[in-house]
Parts: C-alpha cells; sequence; structure tokens
C-alpha cells in the first residue's frame, strides 16, 4: 500500500464516520426531542393540518370573530333568539276548548290574541299599541279561500284577525307583515287549525285552536 493510497483511505474513513454521526443526531433529534424543545420557529408553514387537531381541541376563546366575517349573534330567552341583530320567536299556541283570550305575541306594539271557545272555533286578532301607529299587510288562506286585509292606520282599538271570519272553524295558514312608524318592521308566517275528536289536527290527537309558526322583528 502506497503512502498517497492511505492517506485517501485515513481521509474518506474519517469522512464516513463523520456521516453516520451526522446521521444518527439527527435521527435522535427527530425521535427524542427534549421537552418544550419545539415552538413556533420550528414548525413549517401549513404543518399543523385538520387531522392533526384533536376534537374538540379549539373553542370559541381561542378565535378571533373579526376573521370570520359578519357571524351573527345568538341569545337565548325563552324561544327568541337574536339573528344579526333581530329577534326571532317560535310560536306555537295550543289552547284547549274553552279558552278565554290569551297574548299569543306581543312585540313592536304590535299584540296577537287567541282565544277558543267549547266548540273549538278559533279566534286570532291582531291589535296595536296606538292610533295609526303602523301599517299592517295580512295574506292568507283559510279552508282553500284566500284572503287579504290591508289596515294602512293599525291602531288600538280595531282588531284585525289572522284567520280571516273569527269564530269557527278554520284551518289554513298566512303571514302577516307590520312596519312601524319609527322605522321597526315585524314579519309573523303561521299556520293555524282547530280540533275536535276525530279531527285531522295533529293527526287527530289533539282537541283545541292552535297557531303555530315564526315572527322575525327588528
Amino acid at each position: 500500500m502506497t503512502r498517497r493510497f492511505a492517506r485517501f483511505l485515513s481521509q474518506n474513513t474519517i469522512a464516513l464516520v463523520a456521516l453516520f454521526i451526522a446521521l444518527g443526531g439527527t435521527t435522535y433529534a427527530a425521535t427524542a426531542l427534549p421537552k418544550n424543545s419545539v415552538g413556533a420557529k420550528q414548525l413549517k408553514k401549513n404543518a399543523v393540518t385538520n387531522t392533526k387537531i384533536a376534537k374538540n381541541a379549539v373553542t370559541g376563546a381561542k378565535i378571533k370573530l373579526s376573521t370570520l366575517g359578519k357571524v351573527p349573534s345568538a341569545a337565548s330567552a325563552d324561544n327568541a333568539t337574536t339573528v344579526g341583530g333581530q329577534a326571532v320567536v317560535k310560536v306555537q299556541w295550543k289552547a284547549p276548548p274553552g279558552t278565554a283570550t290569551q297574548t299569543i305575541l306581543a312585540a313592536n306594539g304590535l299584540t296577537i290574541t287567541g282565544s277558543c271557545d267549547a266548540s273549538s272555533n278559533i279566534t286570532v286578532d291582531a291589535v296595536g299599541s296606538t292610533t295609526n301607529n303602523a301599517e299592517l299587510r295580512i295574506q292568507g288562506h283559510v279552508s282553500g279561500t284566500g284572503f287579504f286585509k290591508n289596515p294602512s292606520a293599525f291602531n288600538n282599538t280595531t282588531p284585525v284577525s289572522l284567520v280571516n271570519t273569527d269564530g269557527a272553524h278554520h284551518e289554513g295558514s298566512g303571514r302577516l307583515v307590520e312596519a312601524t312608524l319609527d322605522g321597526h318592521v315585524l314579519t309573523f308566517s303561521y299556520g293555524f287549525n282547530w280540533g275536535i275528536t276525530g279531527s285531522a289536527a295533529y293527526g287527530g290527537t289533539f282537541v283545541g285552536c292552535t297557531l303555530y309558526g315564526d315572527a322575525v322583528y327588528s
């Protein structure tokens, strides 16, 4: 073995040993990292994917709402919810026969009342809070016949029926829109029915009068 070849062999041996040490160090670093040694600088961009986030790990406190665009707020009060600055109310009034007049919904100066007589004849009326305070539009159908009402001087003295002719067996649906003089709007989409033994209300299982729907107002 010549001196030149021996020198070449020695240099390559040292290089190989250095390479193995380097590789071993990398393996150690990847498999045995000290606790709390990985921070924001060590994470690559987009390294944390959806599949690597534990279920329920991200809570509301960790979310910056301003980055999500327009998100409706929600606050429950009985059956009312605020969505985008408007109140949404679920209405389901079920009254047994012989129920005297009672308030079903009151909002924006509008009061809707209902009663159910001993024979399940239904009455549902709307009244205002003051004279000429709002305009009201009611459009619907009862037992297959359409009706439309448009009192432009809605007031607190003249009730307006939501079920057309009061004091009779009625079933149908409608839509009420109220616009007040001071800029408030209420929309109520509803259905109504009556029930005696063997009638169609709730599959023949309910006896009495019922009004149901959703009211949205600001």
